[in-house]
């Protein structure tokens, strides 16, 4: 059985990254949801858990920690699960393509600055990536899309007011 954690509660695992560069991309998709979102996003957005693979071995899995409102991690594989879930590589998508193979140049863990010690509500790792590209896996709640996470190259609004905790690298340029 392998532990989940916060993100800042493994922020050495983080720094271990520095320099190195995600090799591979898979999620473990709800099906039904899939399948009903535009072809465009669905790779990025759909309900299921995200894996990456680092060129360092370290492998991270993320997923929605509902009670917490925060993403959660384990350092671990995606495994297959019920039928209603299909495990999908997508290194080779329009998406990850231009991020895989990149050095990390920062690492920041995206807290909400409501946070609490009832709600811990670390939304989101923020990967800055040589070459002007970013990775950003977060936890996501609101309108018709189910407690989630998901996976963009976006800067994320600040009126969804959140606070960067800087695991490493100079971010104050690059947001």
């Amino acid at each position: 059985m392998s532990l989940c954690y916060f993100p800042t509660e493994i922020m050495a695992v983080f720094k271990a990254l520095e320099g190195h560069h995600t090799i591979q991309a898979r999620r473990s998709v709800l099906l039904d949801d899939y399948y009903l979102l535009d072809v465009e996003v669905r790779d990025e957005i759909s309900d299921g858990n995200t894996e990456l693979t680092f060129s360092n071995g370290t492998v991270l899995q993320f997923y929605s920690d509902n009670s917490q409102l925060s993403v959660a991690v384990e350092l671990t594989s995606l495994r297959d699960g019920p039928d209603y879930y299909k495990l999908m590589d997508f290194s080779s998508n329009s998406f990850w393509r231009p991020r895989l193979n990149r050095p990390i140049i920062a690492i920041n863990i995206l807290i909400s600055e409501f946070a609490d010690d009832w709600y811990r509500s670390e939304f989101g790792v923020e990967f800055l990536l040589e070459g002007d590209q970013r990775v950003i896996v977060a936890y996501f709640s609101g309108g018709n899309v189910p407690e989630s996470t998901h996976v963009t190259g976006d800067v994320l609004d600040t009126s969804n007011f959140f606070v960067r905790k800087c695991v490493f690298g100079n971010t104050a340029t690059q947001l």
